[in-house]
């Protein structure tokens, strides 16, 4: 892509000139598109002015597009020039325009007003276009997703999982999206479940199935992936018999929101399970084996196992809560989720910091009943100490994400700042105040690397 949106000065963030704004959205996206096999590569420098179609992807700032002036309320055009080869379609360029009539900065965080739009997210915008991507929120019918692709600028300022499947998907990737345990470990949980209703629960094999004990460790699980990544239950059923009639993995629906994942009902699990029989019988017409544990013992209990799997707790955990219930304990809770992450930003003014980005590393837990809580530290230019705590301990991350930031900066006294983290979507974001303006002109805005 030829880049030329020329110089600024004073962009919040402190990007050298417009070109270093786009780019760092050019980025963004190489960073997920690997597995595609697709790459943006900016070129600077070029002085042809843009043409279309003159066989040169361009990034630019005009009045219109190519002499058709922008509506009123356009941020940003992007247009492809497609040929038709031998009946395949193929991308012969691709130009992205940006509205030079609009009040355009580079900055992280929410939106700043209408005075005040951010480039860079206008551009991951684009640059999606440019990938492929439409508007989910205009499909057809309409998705429901967090996503930068939608019709509308938001305060998303980075690409969202939905974002980053649907270029996978679009270009052939498999998208699995909560990834469940090895198939081995849950057949040896099948098999452990038909030990147990025959010698904990003297139940009788004496349960007709057209699925095997393989069968249903394979698919089950692959039905509720499907509907634990935005799936109707028929869409999860359509798509493992696509399967099974050797169709390949098939692309998940939506987004996987975080923190604890809720199961559906098991009247629709054992629905699936009536289904998948059905199947086995009257299209692979396979014979009947016995089993100790019904239809429904299998719908109740592989879920509960998978549950908790999901939900952080290996294989040995799962079993144990399981039997557990079994016997009669009642549920009980999921393991503790943990994730990391570094979290930067660039500081507004010269004080504390003379320039440049702090980093604070991030610990999260995710707990049973929603509730995050974490530890973090701080470091960054001209920091003496990254004292964050008491006698120099990390910060700690109340539940509801709030958090108390003390530091030294060489040469002068200590400071005291107010800040919060929280959790959007797939995104892990932090602010930090000077408490006499709390919670008004966050002095840093930080975001998940």
């Amino acid at each position: 892509m030829e880049i030329q949106l020329g110089p600024a000065s004073g962009l919040i963030d402190g990007s050298a000139d417009w070109d270093e704004c786009v780019i760092a959205s050019l980025t963004e996206w190489n960073n997920h598109l690997g597995q595609t096999g697709i790459q943006f590569n900016a070129v600077q420098g070029a002085t042809k002015t843009p043409d279309a179609p003159d066989d040169i992807n361009s990034v630019f700032f005009s009045n219109g597009i190519f002499g058709t002036p922008f509506d009123h309320s356009a941020l940003a055009a992007t247009q492809t020039w497609i040929y038709t080869r031998d009946g395949v379609d193929e991308t012969a360029e691709t130009d992205i325009i940006f509205n030079d009539a609009k009040p355009f900065n580079c900055y992280r965080g929410a939106r700043a007003g209408r005075d005040t739009i951010d480039l860079r997210r206008v551009a991951l915008h684009e640059f999606g276009h440019a990938v492929g991507l439409g508007h989910p929120d205009q499909d057809t019918p309409p998705q429901q997703v967090t996503a930068i692709m939608n019709a509308y600028v938001s305060d998303i300022d980075a690409l969202q999982t939905d974002d980053i499947q649907g270029a996978l998907t679009l270009y052939g990737v498999t998208v699995t999206g909560i990834p469940f345990p090895p198939r081995d470990e849950v057949l040896n949980f099948l098999l452990s479940l038909e030990n147990e209703y025959r010698d904990g629960l003297g139940r009788s094999r004496n349960h007709a199935s057209f699925v095997d004990t393989e069968g249903t460790a394979t698919w089950f699980p692959e039905w509720l992936r499907y509907v634990l990544n935005d799936c109707s239950p028929a869409e999860a059923t359509a798509r493992v018999l696509l399967q099974i009639s050797g169709q390949g993995t098939q692309p998940v629906c939506g987004v996987v929101p975080t923190g604890t994942i809720h199961f559906p009902p098991r009247n629709e699990s054992l629905d699936f399970l009536h289904t998948l029989n059905a199947f086995y019988r009257d299209t692979l017409g396979l014979r009947l084996w016995q089993s100790h544990v019904d239809l429904e013992g299998k719908a109740v209990w592989l879920q509960e196992y998978l549950r908790y799997r999901v939900n952080g707790c290996n294989d040995t955990d799962a079993s144990h809560r399981v039997l557990q219930q079994i016997h009669g304990s009642g549920a009980m809770p999921v393991c503790s989720v943990s994730a990391s992450a570094t979290m930067t930003g660039t500081w507004v003014g010269d004080f504390p910091f003379s320039s440049g980005d702090a980093i604070i590393e991030v610990t999260l837990s995710q707990m049973p009943d929603g509730q995050v809580t974490g530890t973090f530290s701080l470091s960054g230019e001209n920091l003496e100490t990254g004292v964050v705590g008491p006698e120099g301990e990390p910060g700690s991350i109340d539940p509801d994400g709030a958090f108390d930031l003390r530091f030294k900066r060489a040469r002068f006294a200590d400071f005291h700042y107010r800040g919060s983290i929280a959790q959007s979507g797939q995104q892990l974001r932090g602010t930090l105040y000077d408490p006499r303006f709390w919670p008004q002109n966050p002095s840093m805005v930080l975001n998940k690397r």
